[in-house]
């Protein structure tokens, strides 16, 4: 009887110390705290958060329409829970004669490393076309770097050097883009290689300003992606027969790594810089695909309802979450190591958002729900996720206010 109890006794001291170490090591949960907020008049189209030298996240820069999107305004700020505006560019509605095409105003680039900020204001077009715009060049601190009052290009993207995307084919096209360095032509690019046909597509640049098309032409059934270099130099081009669309394009942020949607059941092709295809799965139809910063993991949806998450190199499925039949996801961001992937849905297909409402989801690396909160929003209008570069805080862009959260535990 007394070795029956010794023995109880000796399993349970170990179940203790087993259970102390198991607690010991267990992952701390992951809080998200508020640490700021910032309402604007206008409905932001875009923003800039980074963070400082001491760990805190500043909104630099932010820009937005406003008055039913016949004014765009760009404000450079440095903020710390209070805005101080340093400058404000206004681009105001142009009235023009019926016959050149109606009102038009004009625009708010930023590039993908948020350095600078691109406006501009069409001064002239036809009822198809811009035909010439004024252009200003900003640092994010709002330093004019250099303007253009009259020049005939149509602006698609601002890359991180500060180049300038052209759109120069024909409507529906997608046949020339000219890549310019100020106002000085740098290269042209052609990512339909045939003549000018009927073409979609899409386009994104990575920060080493590598810039990648994936494009689809009704007339061939062809689909091509084309990767260029910063001087607007080929590096290479890879065809697909018998696809029926080319929906969506990224590149990581070192620009090593190409995700492209397309094919006959919108597949995923994931490729690696010098053109090698590394895999390729079907996921459904969706647009919203991303990498982490350091591409190695990337989060795509598809269809609209569902989140999957991916070894970026491999392919290897990490976690899939499905939300509701009448629910899309709006928006989709990755932490810089992959640690954390957010998203925001809302009633209805993403063509055509609808409801008042919308769930923020704050998801580990296993798929897990750490955080999620429910936002009003304005119908048509969904909320916008991303993280800092660090990955220390959560940005939610919810109409005309802007909202910090500080991420903190899970297995930093």
């Amino acid at each position: 009887m007394r070795k029956f109890s010794l023995l109880t006794l000796i399993i349970a001291v170990l179940a203790i110390v087993l259970y102390g170490q198991d607690t010991a090591q267990a992952e701390p949960k992951v809080k998200l705290e508020l640490v700021w907020e910032k309402e604007f008049e206008g409905m932001i189209s875009d923003y800039i958060v980074e963070t400082d030298e001491m760990g805190e996240a500043l909104l630099n820069v932010v820009s937005f329409l406003k008055d039913n999107e016949k004014k765009a305004e760009v404000y450079f700020l440095n903020f710390k829970g209070l805005a101080i505006k340093k400058t404000s560019v206004e681009l105001i509605r142009l009235k023009l004669e019926p016959e050149t095409g109606g009102d038009v105003y004009g625009g708010v680039l930023i590039s993908k490393n948020g350095k600078y900020i691109g406006l501009f204001q069409v001064t002239k077009r036809d009822p198809e076309r811009i035909r010439e715009i004024s252009f200003h060049l900003y640092d994010k601190t709002g330093n004019l770097l250099w303007t253009k009052a009259s020049w005939n290009v149509r602006p698609s993207m601002l890359l991180s050097d500060g180049s300038i995307l052209s759109f120069e084919g024909e409507p529906c096209t997608w046949s020339l883009f000219a890549l310019y360095e100020k106002d000085i032509l740098r290269g042209w690019l052609k990512p339909n290689d045939g003549e000018p046909m009927e073409v979609t597509g899409a386009f994104d640049a990575s920060e080493n300003n590598n810039i990648v098309f994936n494009v689809y032409d009704f007339i061939k059934k062809e689909g091509q992606v084309v990767l260029y270099d910063n001087t607007a130099k080929e590096i290479w081009r890879r065809k697909f027969t018998n696809w029926t669309t080319a929906s969506k394009v990224c590149i990581s942020d070192d620009g090593r790594i190409i995700a492209a949607r397309g094919g006959f059941a919108n597949i995923l092709y994931t490729f690696s810089n010098d053109g090698t295809l590394l895999w390729q799965k079907h996921i459904g139809v969706g647009d919203l695909q991303i990498f982490s910063s350091d591409g190695s993991y990337l989060a795509a949806s598809g269809p609209s309802n569902r989140i999957y998450y991916l070894r970026a190199t491999t392919g290897d499925s990490l976690w899939a979450f499905i939300v509701k039949d009448n629910r899309s996801f709006f928006s989709i961001a990755v932490s810089n190591n992959g640690e954390f992937v957010a998203a925001a849905d809302g009633g209805g297909r993403r063509e055509f958002p609808s409801g008042d409402t919308s769930t923020i989801y704050l998801f580990d690396k296993k798929g897990n729900i750490v955080w999620q909160k429910d936002l009003k929003i304005e119908k048509e209008r969904a909320p916008n996720v991303r993280f800092t570069d660090d990955g220390k805080y959560l940005i939610i862009c919810n109409s005309n206010k802007i909202f910090c959260y500080r991420i903190s535990g899970g297995g930093r």
